[in-house]
């Protein structure tokens, strides 16, 4: 009987043990899992700051490296948005830093997403920013709006049709060699003489168009008729190239490659008052061009070779 006893008490002592351990060891796996990176927002209809809607996203900023951003304060004044966000850094799905940050979303009369300004600074944060990063803050940009069906107060009438809408359009001639030289020291100069849209901010233009690419930035040139040319510009890798389309509404009508630096050789363009393309070619920067197309565009948009 003795015995027993002992072996009841000793039964009884180790499973008490057993139960402070383990909420211990909960703890800690909680903890551990909290420092990673977000893979997922998951936002329900009740998580609204101000009657936006509360929404999270992540960007890549390298190999193991990612940002997010978490919006802490939504107020509207006027057709801007002024957001503060919680954002945390993340190398190899820990975190490495956390901070707010404040932007202010500009819309136009009619809602468009028209540019993001980081609080603090006087640019245009969307042209800091590559692609994908560009992608996630309009998306958060246009969801403030739609989530809570804002209507902004009307200016001046206007019209949604893209003819007519005042385009910044690049006067010809538009010669390459005096388009690099110009906007490679001057970017004051450069958009005074060569107006140029970036993408994706701009993507409504070419859609307009019905234009399924995704340039660097774009040029509009002057009007053929109802013909709209424009230069599309890929400079995001090592091998830039420039594109000419000629389009109308709803329509892509013709294209040509008119423009290629790829390290081997360098082929460029100028195109003149009269819309005449001329194309060359040089091995290099010192190698002297030559002459390798003529090319002007048809009544009917086509890009035709002369």
């Amino acid at each position: 009987m003795i015995i027993n006893k002992y072996l009841v008490v000793s039964m009884f002592l180790f499973a008490v043990s057993c139960k402070k351990e383990t909420p211990k060891t909960i703890t800690n796996n909680v903890k551990s899992d909290t420092s990673k990176v977000p893979q997922k927002e998951n936002t329900s209809s009740f998580d609204k700051i101000n009657g936006f809607v509360k929404e999270s996203f992540v960007i890549s900023c390298g190999s193991g490296c990612a940002i997010s951003y978490s919006p802490e304060s939504i107020k509207q004044i006027n057709n801007t948005i002024d957001v503060t966000f919680n954002v945390k850094m993340y190398e190899d799905e820990k975190i490495t830093d956390t901070y707010d940050e404040a932007y202010i979303f500009s819309y136009n009369d009619l809602g468009k997403l028209d540019k993001i300004i980081k609080k603090g600074e006087s640019e245009d944060f969307l042209g800091t920013l590559m692609p994908d990063a560009q992608r996630s803050f309009l998306d958060f940009g246009n969801n403030l709006t739609a989530n809570k069906g804002i209507i902004f107060s009307k200016g001046k009438k206007q019209n949604n049709s893209s003819d007519e809408k005042e385009y910044r359009i690049c006067k010809l001639p538009f010669n390459f060699d005096d388009f690099y030289n110009i906007c490679y020291d001057n970017s004051e100069k450069c958009s005074e003489r060569y107006p140029s849209y970036t993408f994706p901010k701009n993507k409504d233009i070419l859609d307009y168009y019905s234009i399924d690419r995704s340039p660097t930035s774009f040029f509009l040139l002057p009007k053929l008729n109802n013909i709209q040319p424009i230069i599309c510009a890929y400079t995001d890798s090592d091998i830039e190239g420039y594109e000419l389309i000629t389009a109308e509404k709803g329509k892509l009508i013709s294209s040509l490659k008119i423009a290629k630096m790829d390290g081997e050789s360098i082929q460029d363009f100028n195109i003149t008052k009269e819309y005449l393309i001329i194309l060359y070619k040089a091995k290099n920067a010192d190698d002297s061009k030559k002459e390798i197309g003529r090319y002007k565009i048809s009544d009917n948009g086509n890009i035709i070779k002369l």
